[in-house]
């Protein structure tokens, strides 16, 4: 598997949703990104990724296709026999690509990183994070789990995580 996190925009575009909210756009706009983040308001859906994921199996990806939060696109790599795809490996490995803004990433994390979720989507989504903490080290901070977030496991059927 291979994991490839490409920054489409930079956190001064956090900052300019922000001075666009205020009542004085002329005033400058400065936080702690990581602050921003952990405020989760809706300028952060500013900041944007392409991600894209070389042999995510394929039920894995279907996991990934569930989070829409902000307009995130995913785009997969067809199985298709008429557009080239052998008929043997339509369930195996895909890539999967999408362009996701960073409300989306704390979000996905919060459930695909889960003791709950499939070993296989926790796996990709830490390689995620990783990759992710080479842009931007605040964001990938906020990306835990959603028993990390609220201090204990809320599953149906919880794992026992306490925080």
């Amino acid at each position: 598997m291979q994991v490839l996190v490409e920054e489409m925009t930079g956190q001064e575009w956090i900052y300019k949703a922000a001075q666009a909210c205020n009542q004085d756009s002329s005033k400058e706009v400065r936080a702690d990104a990581l602050k921003l983040y952990r405020s989760e308001h809706s300028i952060i859906r500013a900041r944007w990724f392409w991600v894209q994921v070389e042999g995510m199996p394929y039920f894995v990806h279907t996991h990934f296709r569930t989070h829409r939060v902000g307009g995130t696109e995913h785009w997969t790599q067809t199985g298709r026999e008429d557009r080239g795809a052998d008929s043997n490996e339509r369930w195996g490995e895909v890539r999967h690509t999408m362009m996701v803004n960073a409300q989306e990433l704390i979000s996905m994390s919060r459930v695909r990183l889960c003791n709950n979720a499939h070993k296989a989507t926790r796996d990709i989504m830490l390689a995620i994070r990783g990759k992710v903490s080479e842009i931007d080290p605040a964001l990938a901070s906020c990306m835990v789990p959603n028993c990390e977030y609220r201090g204990q496991c809320t599953e149906l059927r919880p794992c026992g995580a306490m925080w």
